[in-house]
């Protein structure tokens, strides 16, 4: 006796299924952050079970308007199950009412089909709809599973592989109606290969989504690991593995390293408290992460100490980064509530030579600690740079930076025409190649 596939009982136990798989998401979601598209595949699952059972009290062979209910909630899980996927890749998903204008469309087509063509036309488009849904989510997940994060590659390429089977399937299922008629959708060889795939890539549907939700919360995990936890921030761990993976990159480019001290940190913790102290942190973090490059390594490396890595960096560029991030947090303005006026900082920045293979890192990163050292010493709110001569460039403290700058654009605008006294120095590269050559003749002079 040949195997059959008895439709009602495969869509019982389908509905039953995704019912559970429904329930299992929601749970899932309540432990987890917003927006990981655990709620919009809870929503699809639940979407697809109750047209299930709306199905089977209705009677498969049905054909009345009302079942135009149970044909919108079947592509209602199908978009639902396109968005969490998007949602769960970081994309955008669509809006509701995205949502709702897709289904009102679909339901109108689909009681003007009943009332031309009746039970045939509702088929053919129900499939057609169907199987343009399917082929735009196998696309979708194509796409991630080449160019996504890698982790969720592999469950993607599952997801790809049933979806398209699903599209492939379904739109010859609405070829096969306009041939054959509405009376061998449920029985013969093509409607037992049908629901056969349909049983099975269901069965498979739920564990491949919950395999990409375990990976993405383990790369979640991971990167929790890598993070610092006030500023969100690289810590030492993370930086550490991204040089590394730098290196190995091909062709190998160099890395400048420039190490950032919040200036008299322990006096603004000893007097306004840690709290402000982590307020004060991590508005610096967000601040020097807006300021640097998108492709260089920021990390916290110390109780006020950050580092950022710059990615094939010309020295004077470096420089130039170097005050720009010092001028960036000389602005911060942290709102405090025992203080009249807002909290300011100020910051001292070391700036290293560029390196360019994995085993002079820890030199560079030697050299940006002793340029910033030279800093401090020579009154912070400043930044220092290691020369080609292997040698901090120190200069006298100054009353104040804005006075100092004066004074160098004043001299360079006398010398070299470089700057104007009023509008400050210039900051083109030549501008500031002639600043560091006006900086090192005193010290030249006194080896003299």
């Amino acid at each position: 006796m040949p195997f059959t596939v008895d439709p009602t009982t495969v869509i019982a136990i389908l509905a039953f299924n995704l019912l559970c798989a429904a329930g299992l998401f929601l749970a899932i979601a309540r432990r987890l952050p917003p927006r990981q598209g655990l709620g919009l595949y809870a929503a699809s699952m639940g979407a697809l079970a109750l047209a299930y059972a709306v199905r089977l009290l209705l009677g498969l062979p049905s054909g009345g308007w009302w079942t135009a209910l149970p044909d919108t909630l079947m592509l209602a899980s199908a978009l639902l199950l396109v968005a969490g996927l998007r949602e769960q890749t970081g994309r955008e998903r669509g809006s509701a009412r995205q949502l709702a204008a897709l289904l009102g469309g679909f339901a109108a087509i689909q009681l003007l089909a009943l009332a031309v063509s009746g039970p045939l036309g509702r088929h053919v488009w129900l499939n057609l709809a169907l199987g343009a849904t399917y082929s735009v989510m196998a696309g979708e997940a194509l796409h991630e599973a080449r160019h996504g994060p890698h982790v969720l590659r592999r469950p993607l390429r599952v997801l790809t592989a049933l979806t398209a089977g699903l599209a492939s399937l379904t739109l010859a299922r609405s070829l096969w109606t306009v041939i054959a008629g509405t009376g061998h959708l449920y029985d013969g060889w093509p409607a037992q290969v049908y629901f056969g795939y349909v049983a099975a890539a269901s069965l498979l549907l739920v564990p491949t989504l919950h395999w990409m939700v375990f990976c993405r919360v383990e790369e979640q995990l991971q990167g929790t690991a890598r993070r610092d936890p006030v500023t969100g921030v690289l810590n030492r761990q993370g930086l550490e593995e991204a040089v590394n993976r730098h290196w190995g990159t091909r062709p190998v480019r160099t890395l400048t390293v420039l190490h950032l001290d919040i200036d008299q940190f322990k006096t603004i913790n000893d007097t306004h408290g840690h709290a402000v102290g982590d307020r004060l942190l991590q508005a610096v973090g967000r601040t020097l992460g807006t300021a640097v490059r998108g492709g260089d390594m920021l990390a916290r490396v110390g109780g006020e100490e950050f580092l950022v890595a710059c990615i094939d960096m010309h020295p004077l560029a470096a420089r130039s980064l170097a005050d720009r991030l010092r001028e960036a947090v000389a602005q911060i303005a942290l709102p405090v509530p025992s203080l009249l006026t807002n909290l300011s900082c100020t910051a001292s920045v070391g700036v290293s030579r560029p390196c360019d293979a994995a085993h002079k890192f820890s030199s560079a990163c030697r050299e940006a600690a002793q340029a910033l050292l030279a800093a401090q010493q020579a009154g912070r709110d400043r930044v220092r740079m290691v020369s080609t001569l292997h040698e901090v460039q120190l200069e006298p403290a100054a009353e104040s930076p804005s006075a100092e700058t004066r004074r160098r654009a004043g001299s360079l605008a006398t010398k070299a025409g470089a700057a104007d006294p009023e509008t400050g120095p210039d900051t083109t590269p030549e501008g500031l190649l002639h600043e560091d050559v006006v900086r090192t003749v005193p010290d030249a002079r006194a080896a003299d």
